[in-house]
């Protein structure tokens, strides 16, 4: 607080006078650190097991040089994009 004095101290892991931040709707209980970010035909992002999304055979999609996947996404997007 002496570095920040205006600033709002947020956490995943709520203590008294911390802001809790929910990083996940109410629909899932998917973290964005258990799972990998997943564009849907509709474009519309979720959080999924990586394991769900290969399983749907998402096209990962990565960063140049990287060797890890940046997202997945839905074949049909990819088709309907070409």
């Amino acid at each position: 607080m002496s570095c920040y004095p205006k600033s709002i101290r947020g956490t995943v892991h709520p203590k008294p006078k911390q802001w809790g931040i929910h990083l996940v709707n109410r629909h899932t209980r998917i973290f964005p650190w258990h799972g990998v970010a997943y564009k849907n035909e509709s474009e519309i992002w979720k959080i999924k097991y990586e394991f769900d999304a290969r399983r749907m055979k998402a096209r990962p999609v990565h960063i140049k040089g990287d060797l890890y996947p940046f997202y997945y996404e839905a074949i049909e997007h990819c088709k309907s994009s070409s």
